[in-house]
């Protein structure tokens, strides 16, 4: 990787973990995920219509825009959830490691691809790495105690944002060959918005106020953050430097979010969250390198 793909990834992986903490400090975790959609929309609306003007949206690139629309819509009432009952050190590595798990599986079944063994290690590691973020101490009782854990809302809500980060995944890979990728991420904004509105008016008026009054200045800063990651993705993908590599340099975000969640949030059981989200970063770029 070259150092200022080097650069641009690490910092998106920064940005990434810490609109996630600004969105796990807030009030109401799904009333400011809505509201910083919409302002983000606001704010890259200009070159949004600039964008459109040249770009023309076919028929097929709709259908994934709708579709990868729906499914955050999902993916953001999932989060708000997970981050309303747990931790930020507990949700966002098993939010972001699921979907690195699940894809290779789906490829088998569907695509009749199998996961070299590099890739198979980098599974096991994921998976215990997800394991050990729910440790309550290293002892064998605690193993046990981890495995009663796991079936808790918070971890059962991460791994449904999980499995919504698998489903846009595999619908974005093939979204972005129809839509330029700055009008397909920016309708996807919309239209979630859109999806979730029904919701958010009759059941979150008086949280949406709330929150505005009080967390409008950071509402409007993870707006910028948000677009401003994928952007510096794009610019690190413009560089001479392999695609598995960047994808491998953005999991330090899993990291980033444990050391935010302990030093910053003060949660608990630190070692083993800190352990937990090592490996599952090994374990994810093993994935990413696995041929």
């Amino acid at each position: 990787m070259t150092p200022i793909a080097l650069v641009f990834v690490l910092l998106a992986a920064l940005l990434h973990a810490t609109w996630n903490y600004l969105a796990k400090k807030s009030r109401d975790k799904l009333a400011f995920l809505w509201l910083f959609i919409i302002a983000a929309m606001i704010i890259y609306f200009v070159p949004f219509v600039y964008w459109l003007r040249s770009h023309h949206i076919p028929t097929d690139g709709w259908i994934y825009i709708f579709a990868t629309g729906l499914i955050h819509a999902f993916y953001f009432w999932f989060l708000g959830a997970a981050y309303e009952r747990g931790d930020l050190s507990t949700v966002y590595p098993i939010a972001r490691g699921t979907a690195p798990v699940l894809v290779p599986f789906l490829a088998a079944g569907w695509l009749r691809e199998f996961p070299s063994l590099l890739g198979a290690c980098g599974i096991g590691l994921v998976a215990l790495g997800i394991y050990t973020i729910n440790l309550p101490d290293f002892s064998w009782g605690g193993i046990w105690q981890a495995w009663r854990a796991m079936r808790h809302g918070p971890v059962r809500l991460s791994f449904s944002t999980g499995v919504m980060t698998t489903l846009y995944t595999v619908v974005d890979k093939r979204g972005v060959q129809f839509v330029n990728p700055f009008i397909y991420i920016y309708l996807m904004f919309v239209l979630s918005v859109l999806f979730l509105t029904p919701w958010m008016l009759l059941r979150k008026r008086k949280e949406l106020r709330r929150e505005w009054l009080t967390n409008k200045r950071t509402i409007g800063l993870v707006g910028v953050m948000c677009l401003g990651t994928y952007l510096l993705i794009l610019s690190a993908m413009a560089t001479p430097s392999k695609v598995s590599y960047i994808a491998a340099g953005r999991e330090a975000s899993i990291l980033f979010s444990a050391l935010f969640g302990i030093l910053l949030l003060k949660e608990l059981r630190g070692r083993q969250k800190i352990v937990g989200a090592i490996v599952i970063v090994f374990g994810l770029v093993c994935i990413a390198l696995a041929k």
